[in-house]
């Protein structure tokens, strides 16, 4: 499924988002499985190139080691790693956590876990298909994967903040 029929496919109707508190930002929580690349790509985009919006980002399956290649991808675009971190999901269930707005699954399979793990099905969440990269063990083939991936990764950000931009962040 290509990402935009994946966003078709998770539509939302215009207002069903809850307005963020007046002065904070909409935030975007960016899940797969285990949170130690793509998902931390998207979250440093999202932080370097709209900073209307806030990111974060979490493994379904726990956390692991951040990947180097990830980090050498995105020093090479120019794009801050700094303060990226592998989280788990559930994180951002407790009390206290960051206020999220909407969540976008990385991988296909993780929408029921993640309205589980947080313990917040009104938390709209969509899903994009993207390439697994874990089982790339040849960290040179992950560098270009993850580059490969970073435009059409681009892209789908982009798009997806200018459709929910405004005040209240709905969808279009």
């Amino acid at each position: 499924m290509t990402l935009a029929a994946s966003r078709a496919q998770n539509r939302l109707t215009p207002g069903s988002l809850p307005l963020p508190p007046v002065g904070q930002r909409p935030s975007i929580l960016f899940a797969c499985r285990d949170n130690s690349g793509l998902s931390l790509l998207a979250e440093a985009i999202v932080n370097h190139a709209h900073r209307q919006v806030r990111a974060f980002s979490a493994g379904i399956h726990g956390s692991s080691a951040v990947d180097a290649a990830a980090v050498e991808c995105l020093d090479a675009e120019g794009i801050p790693a700094d303060g990226l971190s592998s989280k788990p999901l559930e994180l951002f269930g407790f009390s206290g956590a960051p206020r999220i707005d909407l969540v976008i699954s990385m991988v296909a399979d993780a929408r029921d876990r993640i309205e589980h793990l947080t313990g917040t099905p009104r938390v709209a969440v969509e899903t994009w298909t993207f390439e697994d990269l874990s089982g790339v063990t040849n960290p040179r083939q992950r560098r270009q994967a993850y580059r490969m991936l970073l435009p059409r990764l681009r892209a789908g950000i982009s798009g997806l903040v200018a459709a929910r931009s405004g005040p209240t962040f709905a969808a279009a």
